[in-house]
């Protein structure tokens, strides 16, 4: 069929129309189908609703005819069409019209049912879903009804009885939020519509994935090809997670075609653009996303990523500087790390790990043998813990069980900030914490072992034991409740708070990053973290997978956070204690010259490389 599609194009409008009249006779048509050109442009079929297919943008004609290159289902080359990217592009319209052809051409057969292989009673569903019924029912299936009472092709097909169903064929549409309601149904062609809204939500993806099930296993054609399509409508936010969930269940990714572009680029034909055209650099993981604006800026932009370096026209420059992050989702139509992000400025975080060597170790593997994970600990880092400052520590007991992230951290200063007051309606300068976290690592087993969390509680005695001043320990999973009671029973204020159940806590991380207030060791896993940290309706979260494939995580950075929280509300700041912690790391590192060089390099003086932290 692929053949017999670059075939035609040589041919003469009659004969294209003679071969397709001959080829929907023998092969169990009752009429023939409509070019998808026809069936946009015809008064008999959508050419009174779109004013003769005059409506419809240049750039979505040519992708119709890509996705239709003959009018017959043997030519279909994809089943997944997922719609992505810019606001305003007319991408929910062109899906149902897509939606309405595959219908078309269904109601062209002789029997439906027994092309396809199907009992002569089954009835046949295209199906309409959005992240609730409502929304189904009024965003797509009222424009749909409106589509099909303007055409007399669709009223010459209704059913006598249209309580049963709309069309004849036992053909129906329908209208689903759940994943329940595919139960039983024939689903040959669909429309999924706000999928970024219900994947945030967390429903989405196993309604998708059914909703392809249901297809692929009643409508397949010789050569692996669907009858139909599923259309997919989706930020490009999501557009990752759904491809790959859906080539988990047995989707090909020649199967299926994204489409997305910039909002610009789709309506350039409009004449509304003058030409002229803006510069921005979108962000990577070492920057945020900048206007570029001088020859220094651009110079920036060079050095970080030349690829992530777009040309908009000046007419949306407004929009940008409004809202960079709303610019770059909604005109260029691309997925970035703040959309959903919880911290956006990749920059501040960055900042904010500063004590680049004071901590050695991003993760731990710890076995159940005689191994102990203080032994893991520089002997200078473990003597800088001792004297002075009230410590807490965070231990975040992954779900999975696989790591576990451990932190701890101190008030190391006090500093005035500005804060609006509601009663006076003035701004106060308030103080505010500066928090220093000693370390914050995560803690893996070997291979096929289990975590052993007594290794966790050995390493809390042992710190202890050489002097450190732990006030509370918190944790924040049902997981490590046992080992709360143990550290109770040994004297330790030993708490429960979980950062997921409210978001106060992270609120008061990310506002302490924001503000430089607190000063973190480097930790890469820390940092993947954080910059991936995602805000939903419920709680801060992370992404099922990190852009490089691995696991999406945040036990260290909840350990962290809890840390910092349990400090906030329980500790007070003691002038006295910060100066002799200072004092205390000076003496370290005088003493070893060696330490000083790995925590601040080659030329370091222990005394006066602290000078930008004290």
């Amino acid at each position: 069929m692929n053949d017999f599609s670059k075939i035609i194009k040589n041919l003469s409008e009659y004969e294209t129309k003679k071969i397709f009249d001959t080829f929907a006779k023998f092969n169990e048509y009752i009429e023939t189908p409509p070019t998808i050109t026809e069936f946009i442009s015809n008064d008999y079929y959508l050419g009174k609703s779109l004013n003769n297919g005059k409506v419809i943008f240049p750039f979505w004609k040519k992708k119709l005819v890509q996705i239709f290159p003959t009018p017959f289902f043997e030519s279909n080359k994809y089943k997944i069409l997922l719609f992505s990217g810019s606001t305003g592009i007319g991408k929910t319209t062109i899906s149902q019209i897509i939606l309405l052809y595959d219908l078309a051409r269904t109601l062209c057969l002789k029997s439906p049912q027994e092309k396809f292989r199907l009992p002569k009673s089954a009835k046949i569903y295209f199906m309409l879903s959005n992240s609730t019924l409502e929304n189904a029912e009024t965003i797509n299936l009222d424009p749909i009804i409106s589509f099909i009472r303007d055409s007399a092709f669709f009223r010459d097909k209704f059913s006598k009885d249209q309580r049963r169903n709309m069309f004849i064929n036992n053909i129906d549409l329908g209208t689903i939020s759940r994943k329940r309601s595919l139960v039983g149904k024939n689903v040959l062609a669909a429309l999924s519509d706000e999928i970024n809204v219900e994947v945030q939500k967390g429903g989405s993806k196993k309604l998708v994935i059914e909703m392809f099930n249901r297809i692929n296993s009643r409508f397949i054609l010789p050569g692996d090809k669907w009858p139909g399509h599923y259309c997919l409508i989706s930020s490009a936010t999501t557009e990752s997670s759904l491809i790959n969930s859906l080539i988990e269940n047995k989707a090909n990714k020649k199967d299926v075609l994204i489409i997305s572009a910039p909002r610009y680029e789709v309506k350039k034909h409009l004449n509304v653009y003058s030409g002229e055209k803006f510069k921005i650099f979108i962000g990577n993981y070492q920057s945020d996303p900048f206007l570029i604006n001088s020859e220094e800026e651009l110079k920036r932009a060079e050095d970080l990523d030349p690829t992530k370096i777009y040309n908009v026209p000046i007419e949306h420059k407004q929009e940008f500087e409004t809202d960079i992050y709303a610019g770059i989702r909604d005109v260029i139509g691309l997925a970035i790390s703040d959309v959903r992000t919880f911290i956006p400025f990749k920059d501040k975080i960055r900042k904010s790990l500063s004590l680049t060597k004071l901590c050695l170790l991003d993760e731990v593997i710890l076995s159940s043998d005689n191994e102990r994970l203080i032994n893991k600990f520089q002997k200078q880092l473990i003597d800088s813990f001792k004297p002075g400052s009230q410590k807490v520590i965070g231990i975040d007991v992954g779900i999975s069980g696989d790591r576990l992230g451990i932190a701890m951290c101190h008030i190391h200063d006090q500093v005035k900030k500005e804060r609006y007051n509601p009663e006076s309606k003035d701004v106060d300068l308030l103080p505010e914490f500066i928090y220093w976290v000693d370390f914050a690592i995560g803690i893996k087993p070997p291979k096929g072992q289990q975590l052993p969390l007594y290794k966790i509680r050995e390493f809390i005695y042992d710190l202890r034991d050489l002097g450190v001043n732990i006030s509370y320990i918190v944790s924040d999973t049902f997981q490590s409740f046992d080992m709360i009671q143990m550290l109770q029973k040994q004297g330790f204020n030993a708490l429960m708070n979980s950062v997921d159940r409210k978001k106060e806590a992270y609120y008061l991380y990310r506002n302490a990053i924001y503000e430089e207030r607190v000063l973190q060791p480097f930790n890469k896993i820390l940092y993947k973290e954080l910059i991936y940290l995602q805000e939903n309706e419920k709680k801060i979260d992370h992404p099922e997978a990190f852009p490089d494939g691995s696991i999406g995580s945040k036990d260290i950075a909840d350990a962290v956070c809890n840390a910092l929280y349990i400090a906030s509300t329980k500790l007070k700041y003691n002038p006295y204690e910060s100066k002799e912690f200072r004092e205390q790391i000076i003496q370290s590192l005088n003493k070893d010259e060696d330490f000083a060089k790995k925590i601040f390099g080659e030329n370091a003086d222990g005394f006066e490389s602290l000078g930008k932290y004290f």
